[in-house]
């Protein structure tokens, strides 16, 4: 084929196509350049310089006072004036110099000679000792001595050559330095003052140089591609290599790059006093707090080996404000950050930054046993605590082991039988828990109080004592409606009826027959044997005294029985608490009778008597089951109403039913449920007249009878047929349609007993392998037993009652027959700190928080939303009202510190519109503590820390010898409130004087 000349596509054309794709090229290199050297912590690494250079200079001026440049200028000029005086002997200290030079090449020459001469001289020794070895002829070996002697002799003659020399060298020195002392002296004493001058000097001058030439070669290197060889302004790594974490599917080494923004961080001066103290410097330029614990090589959490994540959380690799992952402490800040930093929360990252509010959290991956930190962590200190005092644990297991490897804080019931014990110690994998039941045993508790006084007390607790641990289960925001209005009355009696009839008797104490105990005399026993160092009381002597380690007892005469049987009880408890608990906190006050006959004094008796003085107190009688059908129905029925039912007004009578109870006779009529909407126009043939009037016909119709209701719906006119029942039958029916078919159950109410086979009454076992739950209540005594109506309604009661125990947990805290190997009904938090956000059910909570969530029903979201407004205007928000814009904020971007400080502060707000759709048993349980908003963040803040990820075990905090006795020693004493009577600390007093006032005969 034929060559040609032509182009395949026009040159000229590919020639500019070339030209503008390369300067293309050549832009985006630059502006890669350009974004890399405008990285956010160059711009930080710069700031620094330039606040450490006004440091420095700053630290210049404060120490060139007028005196120190008075004393500089002194030195000076006496160093001047010496070196004139010493023109005299300019001569002779030529002369020195001279013969010093000549000396000294003297010496090295001798120095070196003596060196070569002594290495000829071990040789020849080497040589002779061969001779000697191989056994040469006398003739050789006395060859090689005498060579031996001759190296060793001209060797010794270098040696006192040299000695000499150096010798004669220091007498020259030493007469040189006599007729310099004067100059070098002052010249030694003008180093010593300025040193630190010539010190800060030196720093000031590596960031600014004064010289023209190295100020622009440090430029130079400043400038792109030149300062990748050695940039003044680089990355900062930690890196902690044992110190792994969870990156994905993988444990990786942990590489923090803080630094390179924080620059400061580290600086500390002599005795570790930060450089650029927090409060001085704004971040990310000051030093970190607490050196005696965090980052100095002294302290015991050092920077090379525990860098920065470990303990703030984030990403350690991030080296932009956004990509660290910070957490911001309120919505505020969370404004401010957005808008200088266009920072925003990323969901997608696993370990945020924690928020300064929750920074203790992190302490607890490694300090598992938390007591150790009541100093440095106050915070998730108190929250450990308060755990523990309240009891959270009975509910929410907090397992501290996987097998027994500590994984965190382990908060766990201790074993309850002998059988649990001597199961788990014969497992090598597991580790019992050692904590104990917070709340009082309810094994005798007939012996103690009344049933109507359980009532009361279980319904409010805090009404009758404010003071009082024991959260609130009744009436909270899930209970508001009626079928809780119906229902809860029954559980409460229930609940006192079964701890009333399975108390165990107890043999009680009771004073010397015939003693009288004093009141007064019982008074003065209480303030001075000690009872006041756990326990308050209001009279007006012991105004002040706020001790709370145990219950508050200027009420307890209101709930002991009545009687000598309650006396007894309290006798018994004051005078040998053993006998009520064998491992009771409470100590033995020792309170032996004393005296005799007129002089006998009973102090327990005297202690019981003024603590019961004012008697007993009448409580409300407990609600007995009235019959009902189950509806509730509008105040008055309106012409309105009666439209929507389809009425006409010559039709208008009846009541307007507004709502049907779930599981009441009115759900389960022969034509299906009534429904909301419907009217009642009559019950049986009696014509309805107002919402009393059916209350009364409800109540006065016979248990089990059928009556028939007429009901109107979209206005025609129905009979509706049901068998009128009690909300304890509704109850009892309830729960057992969730173990037995529909006709068992119609069959056990009918017969009045659980139906078991007759092989079960054999034996307890054979009937406990038969019957499992809750309804072993129901169980008839013997095969042949004919349960009398009252008898079955007592049992109802009591399985009532076990059931409720069981929803509610009651045994979490409190030690109650039958109930030994019960478990925890609530979720574990041994790693609740790293949950899986889906997997919180926060409903509907927000809707809730806006309309309701204050004490006074005001709107949550409103508060937060003013705080909010408040702070980014300048305005000083209250601390509390912040921490709640933040929960707020945190519950909306499905968090868990909001979750859970809602869960804390209304827990059973998450049923907020819920309740149409659950059934009873379905209804959220937890109770509502006491508690206040601070407490909250504590508690909080410690469960936010239960992550189950321990770093390696040389990172944990595992005392051993003194240091585990400490610990452990501190945590008996809080456990049984040793404080309370002794004073473990020395009082301190500060004391000031001004010497200035003092006379001098008075000093004298």
């Amino acid at each position: 084929m034929p060559a040609t000349d032509q182009y395949w596509r026009d040159l000229p054309k590919m020639h500019r196509l070339f030209a503008w794709s390369a300067l293309a090229l050549l832009g985006a290199t630059v502006l890669m350049m350009w974004k890399d050297e405008s990285r956010e912590y160059i711009t930080y690494q710069q700031e620094a310089e330039r606040l450490r250079v006004e440091k420095l200079r700053a630290e210049i001026e404060s120490l060139t006072t007028a005196d120190y440049e008075a004393q500089k200028a002194q030195i000076e000029a006496d160093t001047k004036a010496a070196q004139e005086a010493m023109t005299t002997n300019q001569g002779r200290l030529k002369e020195l110099d001279n013969e010093l030079r000549n000396l000294k090449g003297d010496s090295e020459i001798l120095a070196r000679e003596t060196k070569s001469m002594n290495a000829e001289r071990d040789k020849a020794r080497a040589d002779y000792d061969i001779a000697i070895r191989d056994e040469l002829p006398e003739v050789e070996t006395t060859r090689l001595r005498l060579i031996f002697e001759d190296f060793a002799q001209r060797a010794r003659d270098y040696a006192l050559q040299l000695e000499q020399t150096q010798a004669k060298m220091n007498e020259r020195q030493q007469e040189k330095d006599g007729l310099l002392s004067s100059v070098t002296g002052l010249e030694e004493q003008l180093k010593k003052v300025t040193a630190d001058e010539r010190r800060l000097d030196e720093q000031l001058d590596s960031l600014k140089p004064e010289h023209w030439f190295v100020s622009f070669k440090r430029s130079i290197k400043s400038l792109p591609i030149i300062n990748g060889f050695n940039p003044i302004y680089k990355i900062q790594y930690d890196w902690a290599q044992d110190l792994e974490e969870q990156l994905g599917m993988v444990r990786v080494a942990r590489l923090d790059r803080c630094r390179s923004c924080h620059v400061n961080i580290s600086e500390y001066g002599a005795g570790d006093v930060a450089s650029y103290p927090e409060g001085e410097y704004e971040q990310p330029f000051c030093s970190h707090p607490r050196p005696d614990l965090y980052l100095t090589v002294t302290s015991p959490h050092p920077r090379d080996k525990f860098a920065c994540t470990i303990c703030h959380g984030g990403d350690g690799s991030g080296t932009s404000f956004q990509n660290a992952e910070h957490s911001p402490n309120d919505p505020a800040t969370a404004h401010n950050w957005e808008e200088e930093h266009g920072w925003h929360s990323n969901h997608f990252w696993e370990h945020p930054m924690s928020p300064s509010r929750f920074i203790e959290s992190n302490c607890i991956r490694c300090h598992h046993s938390v007591t150790e930190l009541a100093d440095s962590a106050p915070k998730v200190e108190r929250g450990h605590r308060l755990i523990k005092q309240l009891g959270c644990f009975g509910c929410h297991e907090m397992n501290g082991y996987d097998g027994i490897e500590p994984i965190g804080p382990d908060l766990r019931l201790e074993p309850q039988t002998a059988e649990q014990a001597a199961k788990i110690a014969a497992d090598p994998n597991a580790i019992a828990g050692e904590m104990r039941k917070v709340g009082p045993s309810l094994r005798h508790v007939a012996a103690k109080t009344t049933e109507q006084f359980i009532a009361n007390w279980t319904e409010n607790p805090v009404e009758f004592r404010p003071t009082t641990r024991m959260p609130r289960f009744f009436n909270l925001t899930n209970q508001h409606d009626a079928l809780a209005a119906s229902l809860q009355p029954v559980e409460l009696a229930s609940i006192a009826a079964f701890l009333n009839a399975k108390s165990q008797d107890i043999e009680l104490l009771s004073p010397k027959e015939g003693y009288e105990p004093d009141v007064d005399r019982g008074k003065v026993a209480f303030e001075r044997r000690g009872c006041m160092a756990c326990h308050s009381h209001n009279d007006e002597e012991f105004a002040g005294i706020k001790q709370d380690f145990g219950p508050e007892l200027s009420r307890v005469h209101e709930k002991i029985k009545p009687g000598p049987e309650g006396f007894n009880w309290l006798y018994t408890w004051i005078k040998e608490p053993t006998r009520h608990h064998a491992r009771t906190k409470m100590p033995d006050l020792k309170l032996v009778p004393e005296g005799e006959g007129d002089g006998y004094v009973d102090p327990a008796a005297d202690i019981a008597a003024f603590l019961l003085d004012g008697g007993p107190a009448q409580f409300p009688e407990l609600a007995q089951p009235q019959p009902y059908i189950g509806v509730v129905v509008a105040a008055e029925f309106t012409e309105e109403d009666a439209k929507k039912a389809g009425m006409s007004a010559k039709e208008f009578a009846g009541v307007y039913v507004t709502e049907v109870l779930a599981g009441s006779p009115a759900s389960r009529t022969d034509q299906g449920p009534l429904q909301a909407g419907d009217v009642i126009t009559k019950f049986n043939s009696v014509g309805v007249k107002s919402r009393e009037h059916l209350q009364e016909l409800e109540t006065t119709a016979p248990v089990g009878d059928e009556v028939t209701l007429t009901v109107v719906r979209n206005g025609v006119s129905g009979s509706y047929k049901l068998a009128v029942s009690t909300p304890l039958d509704d109850l009892v029916r309830y729960y057992l349609r969730k173990s037995v078919s529909q006709s068992t159950m119609d069959r056990i109410l009918t017969e009045r007993r659980f139906l078991v086979p007759d092989s079960a009454y054999e034996s307890e076992d054979a009937m406990k392998s038969i019957v499992k739950g809750d309804e072993i209540e129901l169980v008839a005594a013997a095969v042949d037993e004919e349960v009398s109506p009252e008898v079955w309604a007592e049992r109802k009661l009591q399985y009532v009652g076990r059931r409720t125990i069981t929803r509610y947990g009651c045994y979490a805290c409190h030690d109650i027959p039958q109930f030994e190997g019960a478990r925890p009904i609530g979720a574990g938090l041994n790693d609740w700190g790293r949950k899986d956000t889906s997997k919180l059910a926060f409903e509907h909570i927000t809707e809730f928080l806006h309309h309701h969530g204050e004490p006074d029903g005001s709107s949550t979201m409103e508060r937060a939303e003013r705080a909010m407004n408040d702070r980014l205007k300048g305005i000083d928000v209250a601390e509390e009202d912040l921490s709640a814009a933040f929960f707020v904020e945190s519950i909306e971007h499905h968090g868990r510190p909001g979750f859970i400080w809602q869960k804390l502060r209304q827990p059973r707000s998450y049923d907020y519109r819920k309740t149409e759709t659950k059934g009873w048993d379905e209804r959220l349980l937890m109770p509502k503590f006491n508690l206040k908003d601070d407490e909250i963040e504590a508690i909080a803040t410690f469960v936010l820390g239960l992550v189950a990820d321990p770093p390696t075990p040389e990172y944990q905090f595992r005392p051993e010898g003194p240091e585990k006795d400490i610990i452990e020693g501190k945590q008996l004493l809080a456990k049984y409130n040793c404080t309370g009577c002794h004073m473990l600390d020395v009082p301190q007093v500060e004391l000031a004087l001004d010497p200035g006032g003092l006379n001098a005969w008075e000093i004298a």
